[in-house]
């Protein structure tokens, strides 16, 4: 008989809906996330022949196009809250003077050399109060990067199932693990952060495919919910993530569409309802310019996301920081 699928929550943290039983997990690995998440094989190798053969006849090309960088590390002694784009998804994020740090990526990952490098190493940031991991794959966990921090993170935010593999990098680094809408048990004052859905899949190696859960954060600050999107391709969950919350202050988008991985990422069209369901008052795009995986230039990107001003059904203002710059918030 073949195993059941169970429903995995952390039973120590607390469940903010109602209904949500547990994320689906059965023979190891984590399943069903949406309806909609899953392609055939057929549709998959359609979209990859579509697209090397475009590729071959140069109706494709990868363009580079490196971003300017800001190095002052003056933030190290701010006690204002700000956000600092460190390069692709890394964030340092101080409020309420705790310091966050997103989707640690400092190096080059396998196959892909970085064409813009990152402003700082890890060590240049000092103490990291909570660092957050969105999801396993090398973009948005570098774990010589978690190796070299040594004992200067106090706390990691994680996936479920996700404990393991950040342990073998950095034994010094405490964690804890979540389940889509639960929260993480902080014991602070004036920040709760919470671990959210995203349309999206796990994969380090050919043999760990989903075996450790995805997902998004949402940092509730003083009354300011920052919500940092991690990778997703489109679903329900951005409405359901504005409908708990009620207000997103500020969300921290990806922004490069897809050409082949349909489904785990959006395209513009895509992007553009996720911006709806939200409806934020600012957006910070991510995920372009330090790596090659998009086949539209930095600059195109940019003035996509540039041109959202100029449509009336987007209320939202555009923060588009260099990286390594610091922006109030």
């Amino acid at each position: 008989m073949g195993q059941k699928t169970r429903y995995l929550l952390n039973e120590r943290l607390e469940t903010i809906k109602s209904d949500f039983r547990g994320v689906p997990y059965k023979k190891g690995k984590f399943t069903g996330e949406f309806s909609a998440r899953e392609q055939k094989i057929s549709v998959k190798a359609k979209n990859v022949f579509s697209f090397i053969k475009k590729f071959i006849k140069k109706e494709i090309k990868f363009e580079k196009s490196s971003l300017p960088i800001i190095k002052d590390r003056s933030f190290l002694y701010e006690k204002e809250n700000f956000i600092i784009w460190l390069g692709h998804a890394s964030f340092l994020i101080q409020c309420s003077q705790k310091r966050f740090l997103t989707d640690p990526c400092f190096h080059t990952m396998p196959l892909k050399k970085r064409i813009t490098p990152a402003p700082y190493h890890i060590r240049e940031l000092g103490d990291i109060d909570y660092l957050l991991i969105s999801h396993g794959h090398h973009d948005h966990l570098d774990l010589k990067s978690i190796k070299y921090a040594k004992t200067q993170i106090k706390m990691a935010l994680l996936p479920l199932k996700m404990g393991r593999l950040l342990k073998r990098a950095n034994p010094h680094i405490k964690f804890q693990e979540a389940s889509w809408y639960q929260k993480y048990d902080l014991k602070e004052r004036d920040i709760e952060v919470f671990f959210l859905p995203a349309h999206h899949w796990h994969r380090r190696n050919i043999f760990d495919y989903n075996r450790v859960l995805w997902g998004s954060f949402l940092i509730k600050c003083r009354g300011k919910n920052i919500f940092f999107v991690g990778d997703s391709g489109y679903n329900t969950h951005f409405r359901e993530i504005k409908n708990i919350f009620k207000k997103i202050d500020i969300v921290i988008m990806p922004i490069n569409p897809p050409y082949v991985i349909s489904g785990s990422h959006m395209t513009h069209k895509e992007t553009i309802k996720a911006i709806k369901d939200l409806n934020p008052e600012f957006i910070i795009p991510m995920h372009y310019g330090t790596f090659n995986l998009t086949t539209q230039s930095t600059s195109e990107l940019l003035s996509w996301f540039k041109n959202l001003k100029n449509r009336e059904d987007i209320k939202a203002k555009l923060i588009l920081p260099d990286i390594g710059e610091k922006k109030v918030i």
